[in-house]
């Protein structure tokens, strides 16, 4: 940089140091490409946004620079996911809250509803489920996505509850995520809502069920795994 390379200059692939930079978590580089004229607000093919990528990697001190620098921190990739929905999804809390503070959108839905807090309770993060709940998230909105998927105890085929109508508490449930879901109903979740034909209460029956060989108390079958 101190003798005058390109800090914008993309590979074949359209890919800048700033990306690689943010993509490894590398804070101190980021701030050092940013201060040399590196583009806070570039974006990857797809609509990826370098402060998107930052996000995803949880480097804090890598997303406070870009936020300095003018990075947008509600634009939306191809898909519509935004920086704080990468956030959320990895666990990251710091930068989740950074996000927050900037102003980032909390309540931002996808076409089949999985808001941040949606993308959080699905992998169990209860530090970024309280981020948002503390920054007054909707608690109480459902996926409208109606896929029905299907289960196996033992030998025997069943078929779960369709997704459609699924709230946070329920994916918590669904997933295993009982402390989480404890928190969710702490902060105002309603633990008798049946918008997806289902309570949470009838969700636990379920993914508590006795596995085939019963014995002592069977895990959770959650799936753990719903995508957006």
């Amino acid at each position: 940089v101190q003798v005058g390379a390109d800090v914008n200059t993309e590979t074949r692939y359209g890919i800048t140091a700033l990306s690689l930079a943010a993509m490894n978590g590398n804070g101190e580089l980021v701030e050092l490409l940013l201060d040399a004229g590196a583009y806070s607000n570039e974006s990857l093919e797809g609509g990826e946004t370098i402060l998107m990528i930052a996000a995803r990697a949880g480097s804090l001190k890598a997303v406070k620079a870009l936020l300095a620098a003018g990075a947008d921190f509600n634009a939306q990739e191809q898909r519509g996911q935004t920086a704080l929905m990468w956030a959320a999804a990895e666990g990251h809390t710091s930068v989740v809250k950074a996000l927050i503070d900037a102003g980032g959108n909390i309540n931002r839905k996808l076409g089949s509803g999985f808001t941040p807090l949606f993308f959080s309770v699905r992998e169990g993060h209860i530090g970024v489920a309280l981020a948002l709940i503390e920054a007054g998230v909707d608690l109480n909105g459902i996926l409208s996505r109606n896929r029905e998927r299907t289960a196996r105890a033992g030998n025997n085929a069943t078929t779960q509850p369709v997704n459609r109508g699924l709230s946070p508490l329920l994916l918590a449930v669904r997933n295993g995520h009982f402390e989480l879901a404890i928190e969710l109903v702490k902060a105002g979740a309603d633990p008798n809502d049946m918008r997806s034909g289902f309570t949470p209460l009838h969700t636990v029956a379920w993914v508590r069920k006795p596995d085939a060989s019963d014995r002592g108390d069977p895990p959770p079958i959650g799936s753990g795994n719903l995508t957006s």
